[in-house]
């Protein structure tokens, strides 16, 4: 029988989730209780896809809307400044440890209507290439173990400042293949359905002359079906809650928007087990007795509002559990983008910690973007990861159709008259 060598997929599927970060011991019962890092089924689902976003420090909540909006927060895409629009994003992955590792993400909107837009998104990860052998050390075979998601996206304009958005999600992922191993994982791929739900606010003040545009976003995401890979062992997508702001305003030729999310995972703290000399104690029905926290092993949705509160170390320990993502971005002329960026995750929950920065570029209807993630940790997995994306915005602009409306009902009415449009405000905000 084949023993499917695991090291290669299992460092890169941990380097995903976790930094690789040293920390301090805390022993509670004889287990390290400091270091609990959350860990879900299918993590590639939490990677940053775009450039834009990934340069802003994974911040895009409440962001300028753009098609990546499909995943960020979806009911961003009322108020893209153009009917229709087109990504594109790739970035090789954790090329420090493995190589042919790929993230590639392209997703597509349309508007109905200025109050109603649709859309569709697909992620794509391609884990490289694994070499198996058996128990004797001869040639197995080889396999590419491979994971996608699929989405579709319905957002809708509730009033001119507010919309909401509802995305369904399959989920494939085959990180083991069909092959028979003597270990007790079974293999075969996994399948799940998720939904996220996205709302979205924005408005705008004035205060002498100077115009700000505020937005504020709200996104649960990966809510639905736990992960089945077999052996009865069903494992919780990486559900989360995200809320974000953005403040935007314009100098000159030049427009600055910055932006701040705080997220949070939506699926169990592992918990503290009873343990006498150091083997975890069992009921009779063969589950571990938990002491501090609560059995990971619930209902979905019991375990998605549980979140807030099953962390053995009470709300301290929660509130470590909340990532931060913050980030700037400076448009000038609407030509030429330059961003940097900020994540944090506690060192006790993971550890990541890095600044990120990149460029932007329009001419006409094509963008290009660039990121660059620069880790805090020397030599760590997720140093020189660079990502790209190309955009395509293939509709017309909204300010110019409504222009356009307004002449053609203006002369409608007044046959006979000189035609002369209606006035419009010029506010560069507000166009952009």
């Amino acid at each position: 029988m084949c023993a499917m060598p695991r090291l290669h997929l299992l460092l890169a599927l941990c380097s995903i989730s976790l930094s690789f970060a040293t920390h301090g011991q805390a022993v509670l019962n004889g287990q390290d209780t400091s270091y609990r890092v959350i860990t879900t089924a299918v993590p590639f689902l939490t990677i940053s896809p775009d450039a834009r976003a990934a340069a802003m420090g994974d911040a895009g909540a409440a962001t300028t809307p753009d098609a990546n909006a499909t995943y960020w927060n979806a009911a961003k895409l009322v108020f893209a400044p153009r009917d229709r629009g087109v990504s594109l994003s790739y970035s090789p992955w954790l090329r420090r440890l493995v190589g042919g590792m790929s993230l590639a993400y392209v997703s597509a909107y349309s508007k109905i209507d200025d109050k109603q837009a649709v859309a569709l998104s697909m992620n794509y990860f391609n884990l490289g290439d694994l070499s198996l052998k058996d128990n004797t050390g001869l040639s197995a075979g080889d396999f590419k173990p491979r994971e996608f998601a699929a989405a579709a996206t319905y957002a809708r304009k509730l009033s001119g400042v507010f919309s909401l958005a509802a995305t369904v999600r399959y989920i494939y992922s085959d990180v083991y293949g069909t092959l028979n191993t003597n270990s007790a994982i079974a293999s075969q791929a996994g399948q799940a359905v998720s939904g996220d739900l996205g709302a979205y606010f924005r408005t705008y003040t004035e205060q002498a002359d100077f115009p700000v545009r505020l937005a504020f976003g709200a996104v649960l995401s990966n809510i639905g079906t736990k992960m089945n890979y077999g052996g009865g062992q069903r494992n919780y997508l990486p559900a989360s809650l995200r809320v974000g702001s953005q403040m935007s305003f314009v100098v000159g030729a030049g427009q600055f928007n910055f932006a701040l999310d705080l997220s949070k995972w939506l699926v169990p703290t592992p918990p503290v087990y009873e343990t006498i000399d150091g083997q975890v104690r069992r009921n009779p029905d063969g589950n571990p007795l938990v002491r501090y926290g609560k059995d990971p092993n619930r209902s979905y949705l019991g375990a998605m509002f549980g979140s807030f509160g099953d962390a053995p170390g009470g709300f301290s320990e929660e509130m470590r559990e909340v990532m931060v993502s913050a980030g700037g971005e400076y448009v000038f002329n609407n030509l030429l983008m330059f961003r940097l960026g900020y994540f944090y995750e506690s060192p006790e929950k993971g550890g990541r910690e890095y600044f990120s920065a990149g460029a932007g570029a329009r001419l006409g209807v094509v963008g290009l973007d660039l990121a660059y993630l620069i880790p805090t940790q020397q030599n760590h997995p997720l140093g020189e990861t660079i990502r790209f994306s190309v955009n395509l915005d293939t509709g017309e602009k909204f300010v110019d159709k409504a222009r356009k409306v307004a002449r053609q009902t203006h002369q409608q009415r007044n046959p006979n008259r000189k035609q002369r449009a209606p006035q419009y405000r010029n506010r560069q905000l507000k166009r952009r």
